[in-house]
């Protein structure tokens, strides 16, 4: 009898157990994209853990993808919430890599061009990169996030399985994305046209899902789900009166389209399926500060829906545990290999060369990082992305380069200009084209042009000779015209110009990325013309020749508002009558910044010795001084010299005015002498000088309004040029 009633238990036990599983209903969930009101759907992941509604399936479209994949990955709603209050938006989508990671050819660039218009040009025309940001920095904030799943290929293997939902831009219609990397399938998802380039995939073109389905039921759907909890957060449309100006016209163009097809996805709903609706009335898609306002909102949403508390109530008795992401050791992983992909015309030997990581090192995902941002500091490539394979005790590391679309030939257009209180404004445009890439061990042939109060066309040849090392030959051709001032208390007495062609060539090695050594020769052929004063030359021709020796070493931040780093500059030549000159004289040059930073705060020393020896010194190689912070108080360039010496300590404050403007506010402290002949120095009458200054980055370059004053003068300036 007791084995009978055992056996019938058994058998209940079973049937009542198949029944329970027969009514656990899969559930799938849909995020919308909708930008900074994305954050909404953490609250929604929140509140249906805290009703124990376990979710099985997830689709999101651009921010939902985001949001969605996280918590695919095994992330807790808490730890996306502090994911997503804490990302610095602004930086992820600036594609300008640190200037202290790029390499030393680039940051001379920075020395000689202030402007960051940059266009691709060739036999065909003008070509432009298909959006405003690659995808760089962006890029690599996703591969740190879903560096736990980076090894899972096949999303369906993601702890919850997941889809990003984007658009093929030939066609237009949606591409549904389930394997390959999430980081970049999310970057896919997100890439608005037109600002976020394109990411290519499997001969596609992809850019942001919302365009073709930016609430993925039907995707969800087709996962699995029985029940779809779709979250809405998409932006509503502007009424008539409320379209002011073309931002909110482009936005509502980008609604139209998104609530178009939303609509066709609302459809698709069934009655067992649940609709929330996160009021986000005052949160905008760039909103992206208001994360603590939204996240409430989409718990207020599960909250209010009397649907989700009867699922709920379908769901009791089951065991809700949320599954974890995938836990990486960083200490105990090594390398076992560095894989290149590389299609671009730029060799993998000198992508190798630049890379501090090798095989056998404990892998380190800070240094990995730092590592991608060297590669892409070369300048040659658009993008740079890794990936990460972990086999239990070492970790294969995946890096793919993709070479500038609109490369590699490059114009660069520049426009200065710099006005001081007493002399005439100061006017360049210029424009230069650099055409990289030019032989196997990546030469570059640059041609550049100024016109205005400076003329000068300038071409030159730089030529690597090894990949293994950095030795490199440096050829340059230049026709050129300076101005030299001579003032006597304040009053201009003469002004001369040298119209010079010149040309030199250099011999030296980088060191990494932070220095450089040369050897050269430099040849110049001038015309010294009196302008301005009475009369003391007539036009006179001459040629002067001198062997140099030069040495840099730059980790500057930035060369505009340093506030970490060190610029150390000094060159030596000499001028004799064997090499071709009418002139005996020898020349030294030292520079040094040093900036520090704390908080919003820098401080930036500064020192400069320009010293010359010899019996009669050409004018082409006289010191100009005077402007901001290079004697400030004086007028730019009023002052020429065989001899020059100053120091300077400059207080900056960054501050923030508007969410994307950034401005800094400065003083200095100034002492510095200059002098003709040796009996002139005399450091007890150092000229003692002071500036204050307001100062912001711009895309043309940076601009400062300043007031400077010294024992002998003082003025106002106003510049769109180089400061340091």
């Amino acid at each position: 009898m007791d084995a009978l009633l055992k056996k019938i238990s058994l058998l209940l036990f079973l049937l009542l157990s198949a029944e329970c599983f027969a009514e656990r209903l899969k559930v799938g969930l849909a995020l919308s994209g909708g930008g900074a009101r994305g954050a909404a759907h953490i609250g929604v992941l929140r509140e249906l853990e805290k009703h124990s509604i376990p979710v099985d399936y997830i689709a999101g479209t651009s921010m939902g993808s985001i949001v969605g994949g996280l918590y695919a990955s095994g992330y807790s709603p808490d730890e996306i919430e502090n994911i997503v209050k804490t990302i610095d938006w602004q930086a992820g989508f600036e594609d300008e890599v640190k200037r202290s990671n790029r390499s030393f050819r680039r940051k001379l660039d920075d020395r000689r061009f202030i402007s960051k218009l940059q266009l691709g040009l060739d036999i065909e025309g003008l070509k432009l990169p298909a959006g405003i940001v690659s995808g760089q920095s962006v890029g690599i904030i996703l591969n740190r996030l879903f560096a736990p799943v980076s090894h899972i290929q096949n999303f369906d293997n993601l702890p919850v399985p997941f889809r990003a939902v984007t658009t093929d831009l030939a066609t237009g219609n949606t591409v549904i994305i389930k394997s390959g990397s999430v980081a970049e399938a999310i970057t896919a998802s997100m890439s608005i046209p037109g600002f976020l380039v394109p990411v290519s995939k499997n001969k596609q073109l992809l850019v942001d899902g919302g365009i073709a389905n930016n609430l993925p039921i039907s995707v969800v759907r087709n996962m699995g789900a029985d029940i779809v909890i779709a979250v809405d957060i998409s932006t509503p449309l502007f009424k008539s009166d409320e379209l002011n100006d073309v931002v909110d016209v482009a936005e509502q163009l980008t609604s139209i389209l998104t609530r178009k097809n939303t609509e066709q996805q609302l459809k698709l709903l069934t009655d067992k399926d649940i609709l929330l609706l996160p009021e986000l009335d005052g949160i905008s898609t760039s909103d992206f500060d208001m994360a603590e306002v939204a996240i409430p909102k989409g718990e207020e949403a599960v909250k209010n829906s009397t649907k989700i508390k009867l699922l709920a109530q379908k769901m009791e008795g089951i065991d809700f545990k949320r599954r974890q992401k995938p836990i990486i050791s960083n200490e105990t992983v090594v390398i076992k290999n560095i894989v290149i992909n590389n299609p671009t015309s730029v060799l993998t030997s000198q992508i190798l060369n630049v890379l501090t990581i090798q095989k056998g090192d404990i892998f380190s995902r800070e240094k990995l990082e730092s590592n991608i941002e060297l590669i892409y500091g070369l300048g040659y490539f658009s993008l740079v992305q890794y990936s990460t394979i972990i086999e239990d005790d070492s970790v294969v590391i995946k890096i793919d380069v993709k070479e500038k679309s609109w490369g590699p030939n490059f114009l660069r257009l520049g426009f200065s200009f710099s006005a001081s209180e007493d002399i005439d404004n100061k006017i360049n445009i210029s424009a230069n084209y650099l055409m990289t890439n030019i032989n196997k061990l990546n030469g570059e042939l640059s041609l550049g042009v100024t016109l205005g109060n400076d003329r000068d066309f300038d071409i030159s040849w730089y030529q690597p000779l090894s990949t293994v090392w950095s030795p490199f030959l440096d050829t340059r051709l230049n026709i050129s015209s300076d101005q030299f001032n001579f003032f006597d208390q304040n009053q201009l007495i003469a002004e001369f110009t040298v119209d010079s062609l010149s040309g030199d060539i250099a011999l030296g090695t980088e060191i990494g990325n932070w220095g450089e050594i040369r050897f050269g020769a430099h040849y110049l052929d001038g015309t010294l013309d009196q302008k301005i004063g009475i009369p003391v030359i007539e036009e006179i021709n001459y040629q002067d020749a001198y062997q140099y020796f030069k040495v840099e070493v730059d980790t500057l931040d930035s060369l505009h508002f340093p506030k970490n780093g060190l610029l150390l500059q000094y060159s030596y030549l000499r001028s004799n009558e064997s090499l071709g000159s009418e002139f005996n004289y020898r020349q030294s040059k030292s520079r040094l910044l040093k900036a520090f930073e704390w908080h919003n705060n820098s401080i930036t020393f500064g020192a400069n010795y320009f010293r010359s020896k010899g019996s009669f010194i050409p004018l082409n190689a006289f010191h100009r001084s005077g402007g901001l912070l290079n004697f400030s108080g004086y007028e730019i360039n009023q002052l020429s010299s065989e001899n020059a010496a100053n120091a300077f300590l400059v207080y900056m404050r960054r501050i923030k005015p508007a969410p994307l403007l950034e401005m800094y506010l400065g003083i200095s402290y100034e002492q510095g002498q200059t002098w003709n002949k040796p009996e002139e120095f005399d450091w007890d009458n150092a000229i003692e000088g002071y500036s204050i200054f307001a100062g912001s980055e711009t895309y043309l370059g940076p601009f400062y309004i300043a007031y400077g004053k010294n024992d002998n003068s003082s003025s106002f300036y106003i510049m769109l040029d180089k400061l340091f």
